[in-house]
């Protein structure tokens, strides 16, 4: 078991079989190549991609269909390369999301969507292509 002491839930203990490697990391997160995917029943259905090696970046993500039903992405060799070739069934997607401090303006970043394989432990930012729009949608509409 691995101890992280994490600024949003305190000290967690995650198994290191919980670990995704980010190989190429997250663009403005340098040096950070390790997370787990953290779930608690009080911020359902947002989930939380904790950093393993420093431990107070903590991330906030929902799935893309909570806020647009149609929404993908095309993966291509490269994206299939730096998830560890891996089957594409194990493939997860996930947006970013930013809660201001009134809630009801929470917006995610439906441009460079966070790609996980769940059977080889790696993931990966992806930069689509797209209108600047995309990068702060609103989660709940007017």
């Amino acid at each position: 078991m691995l101890k992280i002491p994490s600024i949003t839930f305190g000290d967690i203990e995650i198994a290191e079989s919980t670990i995704y490697t980010f190989d190429r990391g997250i663009p403005g997160l340098r040096g950070i190549h390790r997370y787990t995917i953290i779930e608690a029943e009080e911020t359902d259905p947002v989930k939380w991609l904790q950093a393993c090696d420093k431990p107070y970046i903590s991330l906030m993500m929902l799935e893309p269909a909570m806020i647009d039903p149609d929404y993908q992405i095309q993966l291509n060799d490269d994206h299939m390369k730096g998830l560890g070739n891996g089957p594409v069934e194990a493939v997860h997607m996930y947006v970013l999301v930013v809660i201001p401090d009134n809630a009801r303006d929470m917006t995610a970043n439906l441009l460079a969507p966070i790609v996980i394989n769940h059977e080889t432990r790696k993931g990966l930012q992806v930069v689509v292509e797209g209108s600047p729009e995309l990068l702060r949608v609103k989660v709940f509409k007017d």
